[in-house]
């Protein structure tokens, strides 16, 4: 399979979303999302990593995470890897969608028109960080 492009938890590519129903563990706290993962690493105060952490939807867990008060100081600095993190986990405790993660051949870009920085950004420019991240789990996986 050549070059894949998505946007959103629905359809063929939908598993490559953050807000696709592939939980998986973390230091002893069970992930819905990796969106609800991300959102909560935005804090250091417990209460709200547990908000986050419980929230019934990922986007609740977005919305929860987009406030801004309490944000950790080195946020833009550790928000690439924590997102690593997260989705390098998702594939690693959830062999189905790794298979299926295998199977993709060529770039990923996340069809983003409102976020240059994780998407392909509204004219089809943008940084693509979540797709790099994608294909960088899929060579520690894929490559074993």
């Amino acid at each position: 399979m050549s070059d894949v492009r998505f946007h959103g938890a629905n359809g063929q590519f939908g598993f490559l979303s953050n807000f696709s129903d592939h939980g998986f563990m973390h230091e002893g706290i069970r992930w819905a999302t990796v969106e609800h993962f991300y959102q909560a690493s935005k804090f250091n105060d417990p209460v709200s990593i547990i908000n986050i952490s419980q929230c019934e939807t990922p986007a609740l867990a977005k919305h929860l995470g987009g406030r801004t008060a309490g944000i950790r100081a080195d946020w833009h600095d550790v928000r690439l890897s924590v997102m690593r993190t997260g989705v390098l986990l998702k594939f690693q405790q959830n062999k189905e969608i790794a298979e299926k993660l295998c199977k993709i051949t060529g770039d990923i870009v996340e069809v983003s028109k409102d976020d240059a920085f994780w998407g392909a950004g509204i004219d089809g420019n943008g940084e693509n960080n979540l797709g790099k991240i994608l294909m960088e789990a899929r060579q520690r996986i894929c490559d074993q």
